[in-house]
């Protein structure tokens, strides 16, 4: 039941202190000061002594304190309010016992705790759970109570915790009198958790590869097809709105979603420094997220390795979530564990959106392609389900606000050049390709460089190549991009050293090699050197050279970034999913049976290995499989990637081929039907172009006729 102070009743009963005393007395309601708290039975013996009512409805009409007329939203009660202060104190390293008699007094709650140089510090603390803030003499009050308790050295200090805090009397009283701090319980809640290196940690992450100089607005369409300019500040205002609608931002690879969660992250913590009571950007990358995920380990982890956070505390940290502090950034769900199910990404789905509540703000980022089916969108973006094939909506499951990043148009796309040619990596390269590629800007709006230059990731790889390549700009592709880089950055190193034991094509393949064993075993986009195994650097060893240096030399020259004391990081996926390519083109010129187990390939992987793999070596590939699968069955993901590669490249490849390849049973052949894999064979060796006048036998009501192919088909 609620207590409430002597003088409190009597002002509601519109009695002086000293007659309420008096009446106290008057009952044998012995010990009690002005100050002191009555019990509910108490009040409830008070009022009926002076009104003579003992029904319910008088009570509740009469004892009710003002002190709590009506629930606060901050706290439900005053005995919520002080266990809450106790415990929020307790996490700050306090020793605190409740309701503590000290000399003559009896006080809400006293504290200790060992400051440096083993200096004890001792607090009485006082709660004031009051709809208003406190007044100057009721301030006074509290101080003249408390003052013989600091005199005769029984705490340092008296901590005055408010709900709603003091009048500007009050105020200045409380900062004009030794020995008296006042804090609401908000402050209290905030100063509970130091997000202050986590802060500075972010602005540091914004500022590295001269993003604060390169970054380019960017644009993109809600869910209405309505196009929203500068995406950035779009989402910038919303942050202080009222709106509690968490937001889905969708994008393809390259489009430039991190930046995007980089930019306002960094845009956020320099709000928060001016401004202390601005929300606090919280950016959390999803790639290291590997299977079941639950939300207080993810924060966990996070506040620990990214940037070290005091006193984190998960129950303390959703609350302040739900008291508006933060902006919370969730960037690259679709870098989860590639071969998650989709039961494990509906359980990290209901772990995300606990962080979804009112006040909040939640901002999700990653490529669509992370659902396989329409049905698995709906459900983790609008949390509808389809039941009885009407679509309905899951309880308690947030519906996000979609938008979809766009690829850079024209004017973008000059805005970054504009802003390139003023960054240090531009410093001292030849500018006669960049200069050429910014005529073709000027002058073609469909050439093929302009669709490249389209994504952020790869613009900015372009203008890097260009001062060095040699090729002609009117075959460049997508493929030949990410070549040219990986080798340049390869090459750039190479020259840095007097004398090393690899060439660049070696080089080349050890980080393809680095890189599929990334992929194969879930690892994110960093790793450590040591985690990295001796099976890696197989085929590379020389001799009378210890295993050790043939590790530093390749590790230390590798296209991998560094990252001290011994991590190695890959600035962007697509780096990741072209060296996959690169090594499975490796494994099927050297019809490698390790090629029959490869693990889950994505979109991007696949159109890279079409490019860069080649006719030839797919037709050898294509019987190879045939003669291996004789033995044993194909792995699935191996008969994909061949079926795409086929399609591909125009190969006719057959259902019978396939289900021989995965060993599934053909059913019983048609009497007298033609072959197809003969046939398939046969056309292989013809251009495209004859293909189609290649005549081939067709068996229609027991009458042979000759039909022309359309194509080839897959």
């Amino acid at each position: 039941m609620t207590k409430i102070r002597v003088y409190e009743l009597a002002r509601d009963l519109n009695m002086t202190n000293k007659a309420l005393l008096d009446k106290l007395e008057e009952l044998c309601i012995e010990g009690k000061g002005h100050l002191s708290s009555l019990e509910y039975t108490e009040v409830k013996q008070i009022k009926r002594n002076i009104f003579g009512k003992t029904h319910k409805e008088s009570l509740d009409t009469l004892v009710k304190p003002s002190v709590i007329r009506r629930r606060i939203p901050i706290i439900p009660d005053w005995e919520i309010f002080e266990k809450e202060v106790r415990n929020l104190l307790t996490q700050q390293g306090w020793a605190v016992t409740p309701e503590h008699i000290l000399g003559p007094k009896k006080v809400d709650a006293y504290a200790e705790k060992t400051t440096d140089f083993m200096q004890k510090k001792k607090i009485a603390i006082e709660c004031k759970y009051y709809e208003k803030p406190l007044s100057k003499s009721e301030v006074v009050t509290i101080v003249v109570d408390y003052l013989p308790l600091i005199q005769n050295n029984y705490v340092d200090t008296l901590l005055i915790v408010t709900s709603n805090g003091l009048s500007p009397a009050a105020v200045t009283y409380a900062k004009d009198t030794e020995g008296i701090v006042h804090i609401k319980f908000l402050e209290l809640l905030y100063s509970s958790i130091d997000f202050s290196n986590y802060v500075q940690g972010i602005r540091a992450q914004y500022t590295m590869d001269e993003l604060p100089v390169l970054y380019t607005y960017q644009s993109a369409k809600d869910i209405e097809n309505s196009h929203i300019l500068d995406v950035a500040e779009h989402i910038l205002d919303w942050t202080e709105s009222e709106d509690e609608q968490p937001l889905a931002i969708f994008g393809g690879y390259g489009i430039g979603k991190s930046t995007l969660a980089k930019r306002l992250a960094y845009v956020l913590a320099k709000r928060h420094m001016l401004d202390s009571q601005k929300r606090i950007p919280i950016m959390i990358g999803l790639d290291d997220v590997t299977s079941d995920q639950s939300l207080d380990g993810l924060l966990g982890r996070h506040f620990t390795s990214f940037a070290t956070v005091p006193n984190f505390n998960f129950h303390i940290f959703l609350q302040l979530n739900n008291r508006g502090r933060f902006v919370i950034i969730l960037d690259g769900f679709d870098e989860m564990k590639k071969t998650m199910s989709w039961e494990s990404l509906q359980y990290n789905f209901t772990q995300f959106n606990k962080l979804i509540g009112k006040n909040t703000k939640v901002i999700l980022l990653g490529r669509p392609t992370a659902f396989i089916s329409e049905a698995e969108y709906i459900e983790a973006i609008q949390g509808k389900r389809s039941i009885g094939g009407t679509l309905k909506q899951i309880p308690g499951w947030p519906e996000y606000k979609e938008y979809r990043l766009l690829r850079f148009e024209l004017k973008q796309i000059k805005e970054y050049v504009q802003k390139y040619k003023t960054t240090k990596i531009f410093q001292g390269q030849k500018p006669h390709q960049i200069n050429r590629f910014y005529n073709i800007l000027e002058r073609y709006k469909k050439h093929k460089l302009l669709d490249l230059a389209s994504r952020p990731v790869q613009l900015k790889m372009l203008l890097q190549i260009l001062p060095h390549y040699k090729g002609s700009l009117d075959i460049f592709t997508e493929t030949i991009l990410y070549s040219e880089f990986v080798e340049l950055i390869i090459r750039r190193d190479l020259k840095k050293r007097a004398r090393s034991a690899y060439n660049l094509k070696e080089r080349r393949l050890f980080a393809s090699k680095l890189a599929f064993w990334m992929w194969q075993n879930d690892a994110t986009l960093e790793i450590s050197v040591s985690s990295i195994p001796d099976d890696i650097f197989k085929g590379f060893e020389r001799k009378d050279v210890h295993i050790d240096a043939v590790k530093r030399d390749l590790i230390s020259g590798c296209f991998l970034e560094k990252k001290p004391p011994e991590g190695l990081y890959l600035p962007h996926r697509s780096f990741l999913e072209f060296l996959v390519a690169d090594w499975l083109v490796r494994l099927v010129e050297r019809k490698d049976e390790n090629l029959l187990e490869i693990p889950f390939v994505s979109p991007e992987i696949i159109a890279f290995f079409n490019e860069l793999v080649g006719k030839k070596n797919v037709l050898e590939w294509r019987d190879w499989l045939r003669r291996i699968s004789k033995n044993r069955a194909i792995e699935e993901q191996c008969v994909e990637l061949f079926k795409e590669t086929c399609k591909y490249y125009n190969i006719r490849v057959t259902s019978t081929l396939l289900n021989e390849l995965r060993h599934i049973k053909p059913q019983k052949k048609k009497e007298n039907s033609i072959d197809e894999l003969k046939a398939s064979e046969d056309l292989d060796n013809y251009p495209i172009k004859k293909r189609k006048q290649k005549k081939m036998p067709h068996r229609l009501g027991g009458v042979t006729k000759k039909k022309n192919l359309r194509g080839v088909k897959c």
